[in-house]
């Protein structure tokens, strides 16, 4: 309970720092207003919240800038559906409905609607996006299937990250310092030029040192690098570049980061002792505005990659780099608005895709892939009487040079049940995912080391030809129903059930098992997996300064295999539970916690995950002269647990944050 006593004697202090800030200092929206944010990843053009023909959630730049999370996958895991789950103490991943993954490569990420995982590797490295917490006006999650706007990667949803544009960033510093010798050091620097032009450039440095902690009860036996793991540096640049005047907005939005860290990846995998991962992306955007009409163009490019080494005793010695994937996106778009009823929105776009890897073994692979992706999508949505019902119908084609055409249509109805009180909405749909290349040339073997990069029918170094074939996208059916509730002006209740059925699903499977070794690689696990559950998410605005949300996920999954026989899933737990209470005044108070029920993953069901749960607390106070301070404890009552099977345990964090506005 130290910890506890430190947080509440850290909180007294800043309540008698300084006077009680005015009341409208404290928020600057309406409680009108908080319930009718517009969103815009559900449909590619702004709409209320309660307008919006698909489940949406959304993570407001207050929610941020109070809440006890870190970075963006601790905010995700407080959504209504999905996970989050810690690898590392640098490294996170999350989920969404049933579908857990490394790396996030079944629910597309963007950044201003263009997208930044990339499609040949398929996987989201989130230590190393280039990106400010403070530099985030929204975050929107489109839970379901998506692949009819979105195309490849939507299969379950879309994390849509909303940037503030230049002109609404402050020149700013600030720093943090947490347990396990975690800092964060930052500023940005924001000028107004002439001519309409506003400017913002930003840079961290972010440090994690650990060295010596054993994770696991079995990390000194199966992981060498044991006493090295668990550090990381990580160095960040940002930018935004915007103009808007006389109908024309542009802006350009982009960053580099590179993570150089020493960890211990799983057992099993005591290959690497170190990497360095770097993630780049700028996307530029055009929007000329035509009356009540958009049109845009977009030219985007994003590239991610990895080079790792191994420690012999006395050095780091280079293993191998992965190119992970680069790709440069064309895309153009037009959004008819000038007719009352109707809302049109149709685009059409290219991208050109490379990625390669080169494994340093004794017999060498080395496979590249160049690839060229062409797309056009198009939605309409329909308002009829007096907007009491909304019809949305749309659809996009896929093609690369590699693989077949894919399309993927999409129909909603919204009906006003009660006007200002209800909303019933239906959809049906399908989505899908690309396998990166990446799963089709992955071998595994246990527990003498994970050795990638061998092409289905190769010969292994052991003499033996890997089995396997070719993978296919996996397909995502959804059906979906769904009824928003505002019983109040400042309530909001959002229940959604859906169903999705996958075909062509991949994940490992094993291909040799003995006493000695495990061999695994990556396949279509099965004919068909069905994940049906439901979603509750609460709202509540009791105040501008008291707030409180709480969701509630309940799912279940079934396998039918390529063996005829139909089982439980057993990669996503069935219960989730998250909600939190929002205090601002002179000490602003959020206080959230979690709970998830217990699940033992498909791959590796002999080391289950028990269930948990978390209790999360930041206390933050807004200082006269442009000074903020902040601590945030998360796990306050240090529950040891782990959230994926032989990871890191997951401790009790403290961190402090001091923040300076100059202007």
């Amino acid at each position: 309970m130290k910890s506890a006593r430190t947080f509440l004697a850290v909180v007294s202090l800043l309540a008698l720092f300084s006077p009680a800030a005015a009341a409208d200092d404290l928020t600057t929206l309406s409680l009108d207003e908080l319930m009718n944010i517009e969103v815009v990843s559900a449909s590619k053009y702004p709409q209320s919240l309660l307008e919006s023909p698909s489940a949406i959630s959304i993570i407001t730049s207050e929610e941020i800038e109070y809440s006890p999370a870190q970075n963006i996958p601790e905010l995700l895991q407080y959504v209504v559906g999905m996970d989050g789950y810690t690898k590392t103490y640098t490294d996170m991943d999350v989920a969404a409905r049933g579908f857990a993954y490394d790396e996030t490569p079944k629910m597309l990420v963007a950044i201003d609607g263009q997208t930044v995982n990339v499609v040949p590797y398929g996987g989201m490295q989130w230590p190393t996006l280039p990106l400010a917490m403070r530099d985030i006006e929204r975050i929107e999650v489109v839970r379901g299937s998506a692949s009819s706007l979105y195309g490849a990667d939507a299969l379950v949803g879309v994390i849509n990250i909303i940037t503030r544009d230049a002109k609404s960033r402050t020149t700013d510093a600030a720093m943090s310092y947490g347990e396990r010798g975690a800092g964060l050091f930052g500023a940005q620097v924001t000028k107004r030029l002439e001519g309409g032009w506003n400017i913002a450039v930003g840079g961290s440095f972010t440090q994690t040192e650990s060295k010596g902690d054993a994770e696991t009860p079995d990390a000194e036996t199966v992981a060498p690098n044991y006493g090295l793991k668990d550090w990381a540096n990580v160095y960040m640049g940002t930018f935004r570049l915007d103009y808007d005047e006389d109908n024309i907005a542009f802006s350009s939005v982009g960053g580099y980061s590179s993570d150089r860290e020493g960890y211990n990846p799983s057992p099993g995998d005591n290959s690497i002792d170190k990497s360095e991962k770097q993630t780049f992306y700028v996307n530029n955007q055009l929007t000329r505005r035509i009356g009540a009409d958009r049109f845009l163009v977009r030219m985007a490019y994003r590239n991610l990659g990895q080079e790792n080494w191994k420690w012999n005793g006395e050095e780091y010695v280079y293993k191998y780099k992965v190119e992970k994937g680069g790709a440069l996106d064309v895309e153009t778009q037009y959004i008819l608005s000038r007719f009352e009823h109707s809302t049109f929105v149709g685009g059409v776009s290219s991208s050109y895709l490379e990625a390669s890897r080169d494994i340093a073994n004794e017999t060498p692979y080395v496979y590249d892939e160049n690839d060229r992706l062409y797309s056009a999508f198009l939605q309409e949505e329909l308002r009829l009487f007096h907007n009491r019902i909304g019809i949305t119908v749309g659809g996009r084609f896929d093609k690369w040079d590699s693989l077949d055409g894919v399309i993927s249509p999409k129909a909603a109805l919204n009906v006003w049940a009660v006007p200002s009180l209800m909303n019933i909405r239906i959809s049906a749909g399908s989505s899908f995912r690309r396998p990166a290349f990446d799963e089709n040339y992955y071998y595994v073997a246990w527990p003498g080391g994970w050795f990638k990069g061998s092409a289905i029918g190769a010969v292994t170094e052991g003499g033996e030809t890997i089995d396997g074939k070719l993978l296919e996208p996996e397909r995502l059916l959804a059906y979906e129903a769904g009824m928003r509730l505002t019983p109040g002006e400042a309530t909001l209740i959002d229940i959604e059930g859906f169903r999705h059925e996958v075909e062509n699903n991949v994940g490992y499977i094993v291909y040799e098992s003995t006493d000695e070794s495990l061999n695994l690689g990556f396949g279509n696990t099965g004919d068909k997996v069905t994940v049906s559950g439901v979603e509750t998410e609460v709202k509540r605005y009791f105040t501008p300064r008291v707030s409180a949300f709480l969701n509630y996920t309940y799912q279940q999954a079934r396998i039918l295999g390529n063996d005829g026989v139909e089982q439980e899933w057993k990669n996503a737990p069935n219960h989730k539970v998250s909600g939190g209470f929002r205090y601002l005044g002179n000490v602003n108070l959020d206080t959230r916690f979690r709970y998830v029920s217990s699940v033992a993953y498909q791959e590796i069901t002999s080391v289950p995950v028990d269930d948990y749960w978390t209790i999360d607390v930041a206390a933050s106070k807004e200082f006269d002269g442009g000074i903020t301070a902040k601590v945030s404890i998360q796990n306050l009552l240090d529950k040891d647990r782990y959230e994926y099977p032989m990871y890191t345990t997951i401790k009790r964090k403290i961190s402090m944050a001091l923040g300076y506005d100059f202007q």
